[in-house]
């Protein structure tokens, strides 16, 4: 829940460096994926740019391997799938 509220709270730059560290992806390498320039990507991460484009984020969510949506929603497929099969094995424990 705490990781949830922390979310909410980053801002789109913070948000980009989280999960391009957990994609494992250095800038230059996103910058490779998404066509957006290494500086560019570290201006938003910095805050520097504050409000990127729409076709920015959508590009950067491409070289990101994820949807617009999850880059907002701050949640994978991956995390959803994990989450959905954790609710499943809960509810299973309280069935009659």
């Amino acid at each position: 829940m705490v990781r949830d509220i922390q979310m909410v709270e980053e801002t789109i730059g913070q948000r980009l460096k989280r999960l391009r560290e957990e994609a494992g992806l250095s800038k230059r390498e996103l910058a490779r994926r998404s066509g957006i320039d290494r500086l560019h990507i570290y201006q938003i991460e910095i805050g520097k740019v504050q409000s990127p484009t729409i076709k920015t984020v959508a590009a950067l969510a491409n070289g990101l391997d994820i949807s617009p949506i999850e880059f907002f929603d701050g949640h994978s497929t991956k995390d959803r799938a994990r989450i959905k099969a954790r609710l499943i094995e809960y509810i299973r424990r309280f069935e009659v």
